[in-house]
C-alpha cells in the first residue's frame, strides 16, 4: 500500500470515527423527545455512519473520494435543518462544523489531475453552508432545542471544529510530507530500477556482443577449415611439388582475398643454402620470375633465419610492387610465413594485399603450412629416393657392363692363353723335329 493510499484512508477512519461519536450525546435524550425527534437525532448518525462506510470502501476512487469530500458536508447540513425550529437561528458551533468539513473537500481532492473534482466539492459545501442560511429548520416547534443551545454544546462543537482545522492542518502537513517522501521514495526507486535497467543494459550488451563475438569467431574457424581442405585438395591434385606449386599458391592467394601471393622454398646444395621463388601468382595471372634471394636477406631472409611470420601494414619502399589495370602500385599489406617441418624451415610463403588482412587470413596460411611443408618434405624425399635409385640403376648397369667387359676379357685372355699354349707345343714340337734332323745329319 502506497503512502497516499495510507493518507486516504487516515481520512476515511477520521470520519468513521467521528460519525461513531455523534450518536453517543443523543441516546440520553431520545426518551425526552418524540418519536420523529428521536427518530430523526438517531437515523441521521445512522445514515452518516452508513456513508462513510460505503464511502471508505471507495476511498481509493476518485469519485468515491468525491462523494466523500460532497456528501459530508451535505449530510451535516440536513442534520442541522433537522435539529432547527421553522424560526430557529442557527447553531454557530454546529454551523463552524460544517464549514469546517469543507476543508475536508480540498485535503482529499489534492492529487495531481482532481482540480475539477475538487473545485466542485468545495463549491458543494459553500453550497450546503448557503443553504442552510437560506432554509428553515424541520424541527418540529415543540421539540426542546436547549440539549444542543447551550454554552456546554456551543464550545462541543467548536472543539469538534477545532479538532477538525488542526486535524485538517496537520494531515496537510503530513500529506506533503507523505508526498515528498513518497516522491523521494519513488525518484529513489526509478534511479535504482534505472541503475538496474542500465545494468542489465550493459549485461545484455556484453552478451551481446559475446555471442556476435563467437558467431565471428565460428564464422571465421568455419572459413580456415574451409579453406585449409581446398588448398589440401589443391595438394592432393599432383604427385610432385611442380604440379601443384602454382596452382596452390593461386588458390591461396583467393581465400585470403590478396593480390599476390609468393611461395619460396629453401634450397641446399653441398655446403650452399639459399631461398628460392618457387611459385608467383599476381591479379588472377601467373607470373614466371626468377629469383634467388640469400639467407638473411631482406624480409624473407630475415623470417627464415627468426623462424617467425612478419606482418606488415606499412611495407618498405620500393619492397614490391602489385602490378594492375591501373599500373604498378605498393601493397598496404605485407604477410611473410614460414613452412616447417620437423623443427626447420623448409619454405615460405609471401602474401601481399591492398587491404589489411584479418586474423583469419593470418590463421588459414599458418594452418595450411604444415601440410604444405608435410608435401614438399615428401616431395623432396621422393625425388632423393628417385635420385638413389637411379643412381644404384646406373652402378649396376656400369657394374654389369664392366662385368660384362671383364668376362669379355676373360675369355679373351683364356682364348690367348690357350693360343699361347698351342703355339708353344707348336714351337717345342717344331724344335724336337729340328733336334731328330740335326742329330740324323751327324
Amino acid at each position: 500500500m502506497s503512502l497516499d493510499e495510507k493518507t486516504r484512508l487516515m481520512s476515511g477512519n477520521y470520519w468513521g470515527i467521528f460519525g461513531l461519536t455523534v450518536p453517543l450525546p443523543y441516546i440520553f435524550y431520545i426518551g425526552s423527545f418524540t418519536f420523529n425527534t428521536a427518530l430523526i437525532l438517531c437515523g441521521i448518525p445512522f445514515l452518516a455512519i452508513l456513508y462513510f462506510a460505503i464511502v471508505k470502501a471507495g476511498i481509493d476512487n476518485k469519485f468515491g473520494r468525491f462523494v466523500f469530500g460532497a456528501g459530508a458536508p451535505i449530510i451535516l447540513m440536513l442534520g442541522h435543518l433537522s435539529l432547527l425550529k421553522p424560526t430557529e437561528a442557527i447553531s454557530p458551533g454546529y454551523f463552524v462544523v460544517q464549514a469546517s468539513c469543507a476543508i475536508m473537500s480540498w485535503m482529499i481532492l489534492n492529487n495531481k489531475g482532481e482540480g475539477p473534482l475538487q473545485l466542485t466539492a468545495m463549491v458543494t459545501a459553500l453550497a450546503s453552508l448557503g443553504a442552510l442560511l437560506m432554509f428553515d429548520g424541520w424541527a418540529s416547534p415543540e421539540q426542546d432545542s436547549s440539549f444542543y443551545r447551550n454554552k456546554v454544546t456551543d464550545f462541543s462543537f467548536l472543539g469538534i471544529a477545532c479538532g477538525i482545522y488542526f486535524t485538517s492542518y496537520f494531515l496537510n502537513k503530513y500529506t506533503f510530507g507523505v508526498v515528498e517522501e513518497q516522491r523521494e521514495d519513488l525518484l529513489k526507486a526509478s534511479e535504482e530500477k534505472q541503475r538496474d535497467l542500465e545494468s542489465q543494459s550493459g549485461d545484455l550488451k556484453k552478451y551481446i556482443k559475446q555471442v556476435e563475438a563467437q558467431q565471428k569467431e565460428d564464422e571465421n574457424r568455419q572459413r580456415v577449415t574451409e579453406g585449409v581442405d581446398k588448398l589440401n585438395k589443391v595438394l592432393r591434385t599432383g604427385d610432385d611439388w611442380d604440379s601443384v606449386k602454382d596452382g596452390f599458391i593461386s588458390e591461396l592467394v583467393r581465400q585470403v582475398n590478396a593480390n599476390q601471393g609468393v611461395l619460396y622454398t629453401v634450397e641446399e646444395r653441398e655446403n650452399e643454402k639459399w631461398i628460392e621463388l618457387s611459385a608467383c601468382y599476381a591479379y588472377d595471372r601467373k607470373k614466371y620470375v626468377e629469383k634467388r634471394i640469400e639467407i638473411g636477406e631482406g624480409l624473407v631472409g630475415q623470417a627464415y633465419l627468426e623462424g617467425d611470420s612478419i606482418f606488415r601494414t606499412e611495407v618498405p619502399q620500393n619492397y614490391m610492387t602489385i602490378g594492375s589495370g591501373l599500373g604498378d602500385a605498393k601493397p598496404r599489406c605485407l604477410l611473410i610465413i614460414p613452412f616447417r617441418h620437423e623443427d626447420s624451415v623448409i619454405a615460405l610463403a609471401e602474401i601481399a594485399s591492398f587491404k589489411p588482412l584479418n586474423e583469419s587470413d593470418v590463421k588459414l596460411v599458418e594452418n595450411i603450412g604444415d601440410s604444405v611443408a608435410a608435401f614438399l618434405a615428401g616431395h623432396r624425399s621422393s625425388a632423393h629416393m628417385k635420385e638413389l635409385v637411379r643412381k644404384t640403376e646406373e652402378a649396376n648397369a656400369r657394374m654389369q657392363e664392366q662385368e660384362q667387359t671383364l668376362r669379355q676379357n676373360m675369355e679373351e685372355m683364356v682364348v690367348a692363353q690357350e693360343d699361347y699354349e698351342r703355339r708353344i707345343r707348336e714351337y717345342e714340337k717344331l724344335l724336337e723335329e729340328n733336334g731328330v734332323q740335326q742329330h740324323a745329319h751327324e
